[in-house]
């Protein structure tokens, strides 16, 4: 349950990268990207199955 949560608070941080930024601070969002894609598919390949379907509803 707690890797659902940490998911699904990446996913609501995301959003607010919209605006004009540094060089430094884009390189920074891709390396949050990148683990946060990773968290997701770790989190549906081996997951409990109501954490799974939580998850699915909220992407």
């Amino acid at each position: 349950m707690r890797l659902l949560v940490a998911c699904l608070a990446m996913l609501a941080a995301a959003g607010a990268s919209a605006q004009a930024i540094r060089p430094q601070e884009r390189a920074r969002l891709d390396r949050y990207e990148r683990t946060a894609g990773t968290a997701l598919m770790e989190a549906l390949a081996a997951g409990d199955a109501a954490d799974i379907a939580a998850l699915t509803t909220a992407l």
